[in-house]
Parts: structure tokens; C-alpha cells; sequence
């Protein structure tokens, strides 16, 4: 049931937000909202009602990932630490993997007794998660490589505990263009992203390009208006863009992928008997 309700969540997630890429981008070209856009101070402003949904759309997988996930992961990676003292990564870096603003949200919601199913713009703690939400879906969408932190986890926990085959695996079938660049003098995440912007104008001037230090770019900050009709209105753009968007409905009804979550959800449902000693129909009865 949990996992089920996972990949459910997720497809709707990730539905949502590469719908909100697209329709940011088509906001931005609007003449009709440059007073929404301040170009002057880089802030944007977005009416609630489109924030509302981006905060529903993706609280509750962001929530199984920050609660079940993140332990899940800790836990393979302390058996990985037993096995092999000389594995690097810490548990302390894995924020840039989860969404851990969804916390604050969760725990508004849980001692103000709020309904979820009503406005959660009302809450700052809510807003945060909302707002790291759509940070996620403003980089480049033509960079298609796994946060560092998550490919150096992968890399180290499987190079200690997976058996020879699965590690030949994903050397063999995983893209080289989506493993994070390893030559890098500083890893990625410890840069802001003027430094980013900075550090992708050396790598041009080292090719021969000219650059010029002034077209660094300023990270935009989103805020939510105070008035609950104004602020750009992304339903809007949804429905107009015309723009395609990742179907991931229709990709997890793929042979492949499908026979690989009817077997997670098999396996969760043993464990959960195991634990509970009934199953999960039982449970709900």
C-alpha cells in the first residue's frame, strides 16, 4: 500500500512540476505580467492558488522521501561504513537529496490541526517547501546529471556492498552525460550560484571564448503576493502553453518499469506481514 501510494504520489510530483517549468517559462514571456516580474531586485511573484498546488501536489512524496527514504538510505549507508571504514560520504550531506522544508510543513499542519485539503499558503513553514519546490525546476532542463551527492552515495555504497553484476550494471548502462563531472576542483555544491555562473565563464575563457564578468547571472527569488488576486497565475499558462511535458503515468505502465514495481510492491507488502503480522488488507479492515 505504502509503496503504491508512492509511486502515485511521485507521478503527480513530478507531473506538476515539469508542467510549472513550462509554464513558468511561458509567464515570462507575457507582457502582461512584467509588473509581476521585478527585474530590477530579481523577484517573481506568484498568486496563491498556484502555489497552493505545488505545495499539494508534492507534499505527501515529498514527505515519504524525507521520513522513510532518508533513513532507508542512512541505514545502507552505516552497514556500507561496517564493511568498509574508508567509504567517505555522510549522512549529514544528503540535504541536497531530499526536499527537508516539507518537515516544517508537515509539523504546522500537525499543531495547528489544519485540513490539508485547505489553503497552505497561510503557513511560512509550507510556503518554504513551495519555494524549494520551484528553485528544483529553475536550472538548466537540458542538464541531465544526478545531484553529486546522490551519484557519490550510489558510487560508494554500491562499490562496498552490491554483488560484481549489479556494479557492472551501472557502469554499463548508466549514461556517462547524467554522472555529475568528477574533475571538478570544487564540488559543485559548495558553490552559490554566482560562483556557478563564474566558474561556467573559466571553463569558456579556457576554450577561447571571450566573456565578460557582467553576464553572471543573479539567481531570481519567488514570492507569494499577499493578495490572493494577483501574482502570476500558472493554471493559466497550463492549459495555453501547448508546451509537451513528461507523461510518467504512461511511463510506469511500461513492461519493464511495471514488472519492476509489482515486484517492490510485493516485497513491501511481505515485509509489512512480517513486521505487523498482517497484512496489509487486514490492517485496513
Amino acid at each position: 500500500m505504502y509503496f503504491e501510494n508512492y509511486v502515485n504520489d511521485y507521478a503527480e510530483c513530478t507531473s506538476v512540476l515539469e508542467t510549472l517549468r513550462n509554464s513558468l517559462r511561458c509567464a515570462s514571456c507575457d507582457s502582461k505580467n512584467m509588473y509581476l516580474i521585478n527585474d530590477e531586485h530579481k523577484v517573481v511573484y506568484l498568486n496563491k492558488q498556484s502555489m497552493n498546488k505545488v505545495i499539494k501536489s508534492c507534499y505527501n512524496y515529498a514527505l515519504y522521501r524525507n521520513t522513510l527514504i532518508k533513513d532507508l538510505y542512512t541505514a545502507f549507508l552505516n552497514y556500507a561504513k561496517q564493511v568498509d571504514p574508508t567509504v567517505m560520504i555522510n549522512s549529514n550531506e544528503f540535504d541536497s537529496m531530499f526536499y527537508n522544508d516539507v518537515t516544517g510543513c508537515a509539523n504546522w499542519l500537525k499543531f495547528t490541526r489544519t485540513d490539508y485539503s485547505g489553503d497552505l499558503t497561510r503557513s511560512r513553514e509550507c510556503i518554504s517547501f513551495g519555494l524549494s519546490l520551484i528553485k528544483s525546476v529553475i536550472p538548466d532542463s537540458k542538464n541531465l546529471t544526478f545531484d553529486s551527492v546522490y551519484w557519490r552515495y550510489v558510487k560508494e555504497v554500491s562499490n562496498t556492498l552490491a554483488t560484481r553484476k549489479v556494479r557492472d550494471y551501472l557502469q554499463e548502462y548508466l549514461p556517462s552525460k547524467m554522472r555529475p563531472n568528477e574533475n571538478n576542483r570544487i564540488l559543485e555544491d559548495d558553490l552559490t550560484p554566482t560562483q556557478r555562473e563564474m566558474v561556467k565563464k573559466e571553463i569558456q575563457a579556457d576554450r577561447g571564448f571571450k566573456v565578460d564578468i557582467k553576464e553572471v547571472k543573479t539567481q531570481w527569488k519567488f514570492l507569494v503576493h499577499h493578495d490572493p488576486s494577483k501574482g502570476l497565475d500558472l493554471a493559466h499558462y497550463d492549459k495555453t502553453s501547448g508546451l509537451k511535458t513528461i507523461n510518467i503515468e504512461e511511463m510506469f505502465k511500461g513492461k519493464e518499469i511495471q514488472g519492476d514495481i509489482s515486484n517492490l510492491v510485493k516485497k513491501s507488502n511481505e515485509y509489512y506481514k512480517e513486521v505487523f503480522g498482517k497484512s496489509i488488507d487486514q490492517s485496513n479492515e
